[in-house]
């Protein structure tokens, strides 16, 4: 959802009220204008913009960059008490879903992700960094799908039980 206008939308906004010189701020104009407008109308101007390249394109995750956090995070969640305990529930979810036929491979991951990002907050709190930018989402993404095929395996196996 686009909560600022682009900017090449805003400058011509500008431009246009501007030379009618009959607002005394443009700029607030063009903000009441852009507010007012549906939500439907402000997505399509931003997938226009973005599809002809004005917006920067975000940079693909490659693991091989981010390996040092993946390990530490990994290991941290892993060997972690107050994690084990928050992985419980998650670990009775998959044998339920298992027992009923009903598991999701493919969906899994999102559950797994909340317990990831549970174990970024908690490193954080431990040691006093800012979770959300030493590990960011596509890497607890990338660690939420290991973590998924990791513990279906052993949830298989009955390493659990």
């Amino acid at each position: 959802m686009p909560r600022r206008p682009t900017k090449k939308w805003f400058d011509a906004c500008v431009a246009g009220v501007s030379s009618k010189g009959s607002a005394y701020e443009p700029n607030a104009v063009c903000g009441a204008v852009w507010w007012r407008k549906p939500m439907a109308e402000r997505r399509a101007i931003a997938a226009s913009e973005h599809r002809h390249g004005n917006w920067p394109r975000p940079v693909p995750f490659d693991p091989k960059t981010w390996q040092r956090e993946l390990t530490e995070l990994d290991l941290f969640i892993e060997h972690d008490s107050t994690m084990y305990t928050r992985k419980k529930p998650y670990l009775a979810w998959v044998r339920e879903k298992l027992r009923a036929g009903k598991y999701d491979a493919a969906r899994a991951p999102t559950q797994w992700l909340r317990w990831v990002t549970d174990g970024a907050k908690r490193y954080a709190d431990v040691h006093g960094v800012d979770w959300h930018t030493m590990f960011p989402l596509p890497l607890r993404e990338h660690l939420a799908k290991a973590v998924a095929r990791h513990e279906l395996g052993r949830v298989q196996r009955g390493e659990y039980d």
